[in-house]
This record gives structure tokens, C-alpha cells and sequence, in this order.
């Protein structure tokens, strides 16, 4: 225990500085605080900005649908004492590491061997995706400390009401601050099921989970006339999912399908929606929806294969660029998105090795880590680790939900960061059968 309490303390240090290393180095060779700046995050900035003048969750004094209120409520510590840069990363940094807590509680959920709890630790301490994004003004770092306590708290909960209630409330917290965790209850509803939690406990998780996101749902209906959640998923249904797939049909680039529907330019919307001018943002909205989804319907096939194309994109792209951009070492003219898109990732390497050899050099060694952490993971799976099923099964399918709904035009490797918890703990159990020695059975049993 000693020397277990002696490593925690290494794997805290370690991770500690290697996610106050990067901000500090972009700081030093960049002018001013812009690289810690994102296009999302003036999405988040402008209406907390708004609600701590005014009092009400507006943009431009239009009732604010696009983005549900949980980070820009983040944001409120740095704007009022206008140290926006240096105190939120300040607190992502210690979101981060509350992470990384939560990672070890998890894995003792799984397992009591301290050699596989050492090695989930280190995993986690030096994790790209995690360093990279404490560093980013988005939502990524506290989205992920919200899932991943919440997933603890509520392997907890099994007799106990109050912990189920803490659970459903950081859930719920959760999809206030990214609404792609708005149907994760559901989904973890079957497992929960399935492992005979008290009825009254899971009625009220669901009641609580699913009806604070409710109630902004309301408010939005009543300030806007808007009956979803969040209209971020409007936005990716028209500009990125049709988009994507009307770009294949036409035979042009999907940044050029982009500007055709006027993605960067509302008047060029307006021109090819005159009856819209008059109409609210919440019609508009709608009708974005109403129209991706039609077009998805239309060409199945095509969009299938897009989305796929996004979940390995999610899945495998090392996150080099990110930290290239804030040390001021990526092109200014950037468009790799696009490009992957219309080209595929292994045509997108092959132009990154002849023109960009630093950004294809750095994406090899973080992509090795990665593949790392995969070859890890299935060699858990392989040699079939069995102890204490019932966390290693809620681990999973949350793993699978963010997986599936990471797909599209849209997806990035940020995209995975609520999974990466999980996949170092995965990563961790397959690191102790690593390498191989004899007499494994013998081992395995110990580890469990």
C-alpha cells in the first residue's frame, strides 16, 4: 500500500506538469492569449458574457438555443475577474486531474491489483487528448470529469438513494455542457436493469437525468418557441452530415458544398431561403433538421460510409495538430478537415509526409501512443479479464455510445476525450499481461 501511495503521488506530479507544460510553452512563443481560443468558443463566451451583464442567457439579446448554458456558466469565474485564459485553464488543469482521480476510483471498482492500478495511472497522466484540451477554452475537460464521476458515482449507487440522485445530477450536468450526453441515461438504463438496482433508485435517476435537461428544454419553448435541447445538432445536421453527402453527390469538395448552403455567410442562406428572412431562428432551426435528416434518408448508403469514415477519424486521429497550432508551428493555412473529408485520412498522410513533414513526424509518435493504447486494450479483451464484470460492462457501453455518436463530417479527436478515461483503464489491465510470461494462467488469477 506504501508503495502504491508513493507511485500516486509520482502519477499526480507527472500529470500535473506535463498539462502545465503546454499552456505555459504556447504562452511563451505566441503573441497574446489567441491560440487558447477555439471558433466554438465565442459560442460559449458571448452569451455567459450576456448573462452576467444582463441577467438572462441571450446572444446579441436573442435567447440563446445553439448552446445549452453548463460551460459558459464555466466561464463566469474568468470573465468577471478578467483573467479568462490563465484562471479557466487553471481550473481545466484541475478538472483534469479530478479526472484522473476519478480513473483510479474506477479502476478499483475493476480490479484490486496495485500494479494494474499504477499502470492506469501513468496511462492516464500522460494521455494526449487530456493534456492537449485542459488547454483549450471548450468543453472537452469538463465533460469529462462530469462523465466519468458520474459513471463512478453511480457503480456506488447500487443501495444507496443518495448516491444514485449525486449520479443523475452529474449527468444531467453533463449534458448541460455537451448535449451528445443527453441520451447516455438511456442507454446506461439497460445495464442498470439488467444488474437489479432498486426499481425506486432507477426511476429516480431517470426522472433526475432526464428531466433537469427537461427543463431547459421548456425554457427554450418558452422564450423561443424551440422545442429541442440544443440547436448545435441542427447546425451539424444541415452544414456537416447533408453537407457531406451533397458533396459526394455533386462531386465537389465539402467545404465548397459548405459555402454553397451559406454556412459561412448568412446572406447566402437568406438568398436561397427568402421566405426565412422574417422568421425566427427557432423556425430556421427546425427546418435545418427537418432538411439534414431528409437528405440522410435519401442517401443511406453514402452517409453510412461518411459516418464511419468519422468514427476512425475520432478514433485515430492523434491530436498532432492541436499541439502543433499552439506552439505556433501549424501553417496558417490550415483546411486539413476538409481535405480528409473529401480525400481520406491515408491520402491526407501521404500530402502531410511531402509537404508537412514536422506535422506528419509529430502525428507518427502520437499516433504510436495511441495504437499503444489500443494494442492494449484488445490484448484485455483477448486474454478475456473477467474480475468484477459488472463495472468492466458499464465502462463498455459507455465507451459504445460515444463511439457510434462521434461519426459524421464533423467528428475530431476531441471527439473520444470522454472516452479515453475508460480506455487507459481498459489499456491498463492489457499493459500488466505485457510482455508475455510464462505460467500466465497463474498471473491472471493474482491480477484479479
Amino acid at each position: 500500500m506504501g508503495s502504491f501511495n508513493q507511485h500516486f503521488r509520482y502519477i499526480f506530479i507527472l500529470a500535473f506538469l506535463l498539462r502545465i507544460a503546454l499552456p505555459i510553452a504556447s504562452w511563451l512563443l505566441n503573441d497574446g492569449t489567441q491560440r487558447f481560443y477555439q471558433p466554438d468558443t465565442s459560442t460559449y463566451l458571448r452569451p455567459a458574457t450576456e448573462w452576467l451583464n444582463t441577467g438572462q442567457f441571450t446572444t446579441h439579446n436573442s435567447p440563446e438555443i445553439l448552446r445549452p448554458p453548463g460551460y459558459s456558466f464555466f466561464l463566469l469565474p474568468g470573465i468577471i475577474t478578467k483573467w479568462m485564459v490563465p484562471l479557466t485553464i487553471t481550473l481545466q488543469i484541475i478538472l483534469s486531474l479530478i479526472t484522473l482521480y476519478f480513473t483510479l476510483c474506477l479502476t478499483t471498482q475493476i480490479t484490486n491489483s496495485p500494479k494494474i492500478k499504477r499502470s492506469v495511472g501513468y496511462l492516464a497522466a500522460i494521455e494526449p487528448i487530456s493534456i492537449i484540451y485542459t488547454s483549450q477554452l471548450l468543453t472537452e475537460t469538463l465533460f469529462t470529469t462530469l462523465v466519468t464521476a458520474g459513471l463512478y458515482t453511480l457503480l456506488q449507487a447500487q443501495t444507496s438513494r443518495k448516491k444514485m440522485i449525486l449520479a443523475a445530477i452529474l449527468y444531467a450536468c453533463a449534458t448541460y455542457t455537451r448535449p451528445i450526453g443527453y441520451y447516455l441515461p438511456i442507454v446506461l438504463l439497460i445495464p442498470l436493469i439488467y444488474t437489479r438496482y432498486p426499481l425506486k433508485n432507477l426511476i429516480l435517476f431517470m426522472l433526475i437525468a432526464m428531466g433537469l435537461p427537461g427543463l431547459w428544454q421548456v425554457r427554450n419553448y418558452s422564450v423561443a418557441n424551440y422545442t429541442s435541447f440544443s440547436a448545435i445538432s441542427s447546425i451539424n445536421l444541415y452544414f456537416y452530415q447533408a453537407a457531406s453527402v451533397k458533396a459526394k453527390v455533386n462531386d465537389i469538395s465539402f467545404y465548397d458544398q459548405q459555402n454553397q448552403q451559406g454556412y459561412r455567410n448568412e446572406n447566402i442562406y437568406l438568398a436561397a431561403h427568402p421566405n426565412q428572412r422574417n422568421g425566427s431562428l427557432a423556425q430556421r432551426y427546425e427546418y435545418m433538421a427537418s432538411e439534414g435528416i431528409k437528405t440522410l434518408r435519401q442517401y443511406p448508403l453514402i452517409y453510412t460510409q461518411i459516418h464511419l469514415q468519422g468514427i476512425i477519424r475520432t478514433l485515430f486521429d492523434p491530436g498532432a495538430v492541436d499541439v502543433l497550432k499552439m506552439l505556433n508551428l501549424y501553417p496558417k493555412r490550415g483546411g486539413l478537415l476538409g481535405q480528409i473529408v473529401d480525400q481520406g485520412i491515408f491520402q491526407t498522410l501521404w500530402f502531410l509526409c511531402l509537404n508537412y513533414p514536422l506535422i506528419f513526424i509529430c502525428n507518427i509518435f502520437l499516433g504510436f501512443l495511441l495504437l499503444c493504447y489500443y494494442t492494449f486494450t484488445i490484448l484485455t479483451f483477448i486474454r478475456g479479464f473477467s474480475s468484477k464484470k459488472l463495472p468492466f460492462v458499464f465502462c463498455i457501453v459507455t465507451c459504445i455510445y460515444f463511439i457510434l455518436l462521434s461519426g459524421g463530417p464533423q467528428s475530431l479527436n476531441r471527439f473520444r476525450h470522454p472516452i479515453m478515461p475508460l480506455i487507459t483503464i481498459f489499456a491498463g489491465v492489457g499493459r500488466s499481461y505485457f510482455p508475455p510470461k510464462l505460467h500466465s494462467k497463474s498471473k491472471n488469477q493474482n491480477l484479479e
